[in-house]
This record gives C-alpha cells, structure tokens and sequence, in this order.
C-alpha cells in the first residue's frame, strides 16, 4: 500500500514536472507518451526547433540535441555515463523496480559506467570479439538469413520484414554468439523486450515488467555461465569467462551484465535497423538499387 502511494504521489509529481518542462523549458514535446513513441521524430523535431540544449526537471538534467553540442558533451571529461549520479533518476529506478536488483544501479554494464571501472572492463570484453571469431560466424548467419527469407507466404507472395526476418534473425545470431540453446530464443526475446520499460520513467508498469525481467535475465545467466565453466565451449559466454588481462577477470556481476548487454543491444537495435533500413529503401528506390 505504501509503495502504491508513493507510486502515484511520484506520477503526480512526473506529471507536474513535465508540464513545467513543457511551458519553461522547452524541453517537453507536449505531445502523450504514445504519440512520442508513435512519432519520435516528429517529437524530435519540436524540441531541436527549440535549441541545442534544454533543461529537463522531469528528468533533473539536460537535453543535448545539436550536432555540435553533443560532439562537444562527449569530449568533455567532466561529463559521464554512470546513472547512479543522477540521485533522482536512481530513485525513481529502485521504487519502480519494488526492491528487485535493478541492472544499471547494481550490475552496470559498458553503456553507463566511466572510467577507470568503463577501460578496464572494455578491454576484457573486447577479448571475446577477437577478429578470427567473429569472421567465422558469417557462413552460419548467412544460413540463418536464407532460412528467415524461405519462411515467405508462398500463395501470396507476402512476406512480414519484422516478423520473419528483423526479429528472429539477430535473436538467434546472438543466441550462437553467446553459445545458448536456440531452444531458449522465445524466454529470452520476451525477457530483452520487457527489459527495455526500466528506462520507461513515468510508466510504472512497464517500470516494473523491466525489474522482473531484470531479474529472470540475471538468473538465466547465472545458470548458463556455471554450465559453462564446466563445459566450456567456443562460444562467447566461455570466451568471456577465461578473459584475462594482466591477472584480470570478469567478476560474476560483470559477467551478468556484459551477457544481458549483448543479448538486449544486439538483439532490440538490430531488429529496429532491419525494419528502419527496409523502410527507407522501399521509400527511397534509387537507393535501394544502389544497394542491389
């Protein structure tokens, strides 16, 4: 009862907060959250047309939306990536998550950690890309591509883009890479999307399915990587956990989170690149034969 109160007094506050963002700052849309997710570019658009950089209070930060503002922000050293020094954004993390761990305050991963902690870690996962790997997937993801396109509707002639190539094809090619049973490809799709709504501030529904997911991930992994060390492969997760530099390891935690990392980045961006990329070159055809 008394997290479903501060649940809403935090969505009242949100609401209040936007609106300010909207009316002084310039950097809310004024459009609904669905509408910014149906037309984000749109939303977009608004804001940029407002200036580089906006001041946030629903998010207590900044908005860099120019080219130039955000070549600047990202050679400046004394800004970073690590979330936890946003007190207000961690906090409205944890009460969403209802006291489960939540992936970028307790395990973070590559994308919001600095320096030293960000080198360090960088060069140890890098050892799992090694060059000669990584080429030798290519015939097999060739494979998986040739079997995506033969699922097409023979009577018809229709083919679904996202259903049957976007979205099943870069699911398996990470399940290989990381050495997973495809057999686990629908528990783990659904497991990356949920994942995504820990970053849906203001929606505490999706705010919550991302903390479970969090959670079912983290113990997912954990099952995978101690089958692992004792049956080590050829696969990323194995090549993971004998990385080493000058006495170095992964610990338990980076390991779970790199391996989250790679299945949700991989998995979430490939998809909407395939369906994004598809759509532009049927919208724009003389690029389309350029490309054929």
């Amino acid at each position: 009862m008394k997290r479903r109160l501060l649940q809403i007094m935090g969505q009242v506050a949100l609401a209040i907060l936007r609106k300010v963002d909207h009316y002084v700052a310039g950097s809310q849309s004024g459009f609904t959250f669905e509408e910014e997710v149906e037309e984000p570019d749109r939303a977009f658009k608004v804001l940029r047309d407002r200036g580089g950089i906006l001041r946030s209070y629903s998010q207590r930060g900044w908005m860099v939306l120019g080219f130039e503002e955000a070549q600047a922000l990202f050679r400046d050293q004394r800004f970073g990536s690590d979330i936890r020094k946003n007190k207000f954004v961690s906090r409205v993390l944890r009460l969403a998550s209802g006291g489960r761990p939540v992936v970028f305050l307790d395990n973070p991963t590559l994308l919001n950690i600095d320096p030293p902690d960000h080198t360090r870690l960088r060069k140890l996962v890098s050892q799992g890309f090694l060059h000669k790997f990584v080429l030798s997937m290519e015939p097999g993801i060739v494979s998986i591509v040739r079997r995506c396109l033969d699922e097409y509707d023979p009577v018809s002639g229709q083919f679904d883009v996202v259903q049957q190539l976007a979205k099943p094809l870069p699911a398996i090619v990470i399940a290989e890479l990381l050495g997973l049973p495809e057999a686990d490809l629908p528990r783990f799709q659904k497991l990356s999307e949920d994942l995504l709504g820990l970053t849906a501030i203001g929606d505490d529904e999706k705010m919550e399915r991302g903390a479970i997911a969090n959670e079912g991930l983290n113990n997912y992994f954990r099952e995978v990587i101690e089958v692992k060390r004792e049956n080590p492969d050829q696969a990323m997760i194995s090549r993971l956990i004998q990385a080493e530099e000058e006495g170095d390891r992964l610990t338990a935690e980076e390991l779970y989170s790199t391996c989250a990392l790679l299945l949700v980045a991989g998995h979430e961006t490939t998809t909407r690149l395939i369906g994004n990329g598809m759509y532009l070159l049927l919208k724009h055809p003389e690029q389309l034969r350029k490309l054929q």
